[in-house]
């Protein structure tokens, strides 16, 4: 069955931060089942009430072609602002 994504990723909320190389990451749940090739999740995203453009998804079990609702993963951002 495929995965049908309907319009903009939800408010994420963070359970941490880390630096990743010149950026930060966003520890969040996935909002729900996304394909790992292509989450569809660059471009603008809301964490925690804040604006940001995620340049990249970060994510575990790389052999797995889906990512799951609530899953575990990590958003590469950048300010919305700059």
């Amino acid at each position: 069955m495929p995965i049908v994504i309907d319009g903009p990723p939800g408010d994420f909320k963070a359970r941490g931060w880390y630096r990743a190389g010149a950026n930060w990451a966003a520890l969040v749940d996935c909002d729900r089942e996304r394909y790992r090739s292509d989450p569809c999740l660059v471009g603008p995203v809301t964490i925690g009430g804040m604006a940001y453009v995620c340049i990249g998804v970060e994510c575990t079990r790389l052999e797995k072609p889906t990512i799951h609702t609530g899953e575990v993963i990590g958003l590469v951002v950048q300010d919305a602002r700059q």
